[in-house]
């Protein structure tokens, strides 16, 4: 498959359903409608390729818990068609169609980094680790 589908299917989603709720943050109840979900992600995708200048090919790393954001970082890597390494934890509390609040018992953002290779991608997400971890 030489094209993700998912950027034109999205677009075309956010038209016909624009007033619906796209990303719904079960832990302060705020909803948050395709339209502008997809005016977010078109801002992300802006500036990641913008001022991170990643490009298609380019590993992308975030540490990130799962909150209503990680929707919006998740939409904009895939529709730049960079590869994106999440950590471990963040995807594997992830629940279809439900983001924790900011209440949640580890709600982190440590940074995103740009890294071209897997080597230096897993490098980064130690170090924003261990800085996390200094801040607790």
């Amino acid at each position: 498959m030489d094209e993700l589908v998912f950027p034109r299917e999205f677009t075309r989603v956010a038209r016909w359903r624009a007033d619906r709720s796209a990303v719904v943050d079960h832990g302060t109840g705020t909803r948050t409608s395709f339209a502008e979900h997809h005016t977010r992600v078109a801002r992300l995708c802006g500036a990641l390729h913008d001022r991170l200048g990643l490009r298609p090919g380019d590993r992308f790393s975030a540490l990130r818990s799962s909150l209503p954001e990680l929707e919006t970082v998740v939409h904009a890597v895939v529709e730049l068609s960079t590869g994106a390494d999440l950590d471990a934890d963040a995807v594997s509390s992830m629940r279809p169609g439900r983001c924790r609040g900011t209440s949640s018992r580890r709600p982190w953002s440590c940074g995103v980094t740009r890294c071209p290779s897997r080597r230096r991608a897993r490098s980064a997400k130690r170090r924003l680790r261990e800085q996390w971890e200094e801040t607790r």
